[in-house]
């Protein structure tokens, strides 16, 4: 037999016995490289998920807070925006009676006096308003938004002496406290809760 060829038997044949070792070798050593590169992106994702949960337990606990806040302070703010909204109504009215009497029953100071009081009530309704809004639902600010934006031109027309009868003042805004009591009502108003289906 020709010594190249039998050189070249004997290297295969050694390559042979020795390709699954070199093999497992290969494998073991790109594995190993892979699960690290794998263990690592598990981590990754593992730490961002971590701080997912803990962005959306605060957020969650947050929201828990202000829905608490707002349903506590709803049951003292409603009722306290519609008295003021009434008590502005009386106080037009009231001016606009002052305004309407004789000059002998109503004197000069009575009718300043009652007009310093019906602008002090509508200013006080409509900070009170202003600044509790955040309480309010959009329904009852709309409403008691309407409410004061009709009181504004009322405050005008009593203020240049308007020969309106006081029952036709305060019938142009009756009907808009009382679309402000439903609205309220209907939100303080407990709901049913519907029973789980089995």
């Amino acid at each position: 037999m020709n010594p190249l060829l039998e050189r070249l038997l004997t290297d295969l044949g050694a390559i042979a016995l020795t390709a699954p070792a070199w093999i497992w070798l290969f494998k073991g050593v790109i594995t190993r490289l892979l699960d690290s590169g794998l263990q690592q992106q598990l981590e990754s994702h593992k730490h961002e998920l971590q701080a997912l949960g803990d962005k959306l337990r605060h957020n969650l606990q947050r929201e828990m807070v202000l829905a608490e806040l707002r349903s506590k302070r709803v049951f003292e703010v409603y009722p306290k925006v519609f008295e003021l909204m009434q008590q502005a109504g009386a106080a037009i009215r009231a001016a606009q009676d002052a305004r309407r009497r004789p000059r002998r029953d109503a004197g000069e100071d009575e009718v300043k006096s009652t007009d310093h009081a019906m602008l002090d009530r509508f200013i006080e309704t409509k900070n009170y308003a202003v600044l509790n809004r955040v309480f309010m639902s959009k329904e009852v600010t709309a409403a008691a938004q309407a409410c004061i934006d009709k009181f504004v031109p009322l405050i005008k027309e009593v203020g240049t002496g308007s020969s309106r009868a006081a029952s036709d003042v305060s019938a142009e805004y009756i009907p808009l406290l009382d679309a402000l009591v439903a609205v309220i009502a209907s939100e303080l108003a407990p709901r049913e809760v519907p029973a789980e289906l089995d």
